[in-house]
């Protein structure tokens, strides 16, 4: 069986992320082929508490919509996806945040 995944995607809680929604996420993967789509940011409480309130659990961590306005989009899955970012910058160097080397 051949699965498409994309397992990175943002809410609209990202950084210059705007007017997004699960349903257009979906739309767009449907769009794309992908069968099964990450939240994004799934750890950021006003998010997850969105992701609690939009999406059902179908099989042990697979999520669909609970409501679906558009049949093509009733197939896409999600699972719960978050990431780590690292930025670098040298020492001495003015920009860089997070990690120093």
């Amino acid at each position: 069986m051949r699965v498409n995944v994309d397992l990175h995607s943002h809410s609209e809680y990202s950084p210059s992320v705007f007017n997004v929604s699960l349903e257009k996420i979906a739309y767009t993967a449907h769009l794309k082929g992908v069968d099964v789509i990450g939240t994004g940011d799934c750890l950021f409480p006003k998010w997850r508490k969105f992701l609690v309130e939009n999406l059902r659990e179908t099989e042990e961590g697979i999520f669909q919509l609970k409501r679906v306005k558009q049949n093509n989009i009733r197939k896409v899955h999600f699972v719960l996806q978050t990431e780590l970012v690292f930025t670098f910058g040298k020492k001495g160097e003015k920009g860089g945040k997070g990690w120093i080397l």
